[in-house]
């Protein structure tokens, strides 16, 4: 990521942390938005069992911290993340004519 909102993420393998969660989300994305409030509630209730929640965005900086906002997002979420990476964690969404690249709804356990 260009850079990160809510602090940088843990390392994998990080004392305390037993699972990660990892959401690919982008701003104009509906689904994602409807995502947003189900796992702020799966981060309430797990976060103090040891699952880490990263949140990862194709967006720049002013629109990520507007959807970090509005959603109370409260763990560490990138924005500005490279569109080789994000398809490589296959976040493509292949829509046509949608540009050269897209990102898609995209959540990891």
């Amino acid at each position: 990521a260009e850079g990160w909102l809510n602090g940088e993420p843990p390392a994998f393998g990080a004392p305390g942390t037993k699972l990660f969660v990892v959401d690919l989300w982008s701003q104009w994305c509906p689904y994602c938005a409807r995502s947003a409030p189900g796992l702020t509630d799966l981060h309430a209730r797990f976060a103090p069992k040891g699952v880490a929640f990263v949140g990862l965005s194709n967006m720049k900086r002013g629109s990520a911290e507007a959807f970090v906002r509005e959603h109370k997002l409260a763990w560490p979420n990138g924005y500005g993340a490279r569109s080789e990476h994000l398809a490589a964690l296959g976040a493509r969404s292949g829509m046509p004519g949608a540009g050269e690249y897209e990102l898609a709804p995209t959540v990891y356990l």
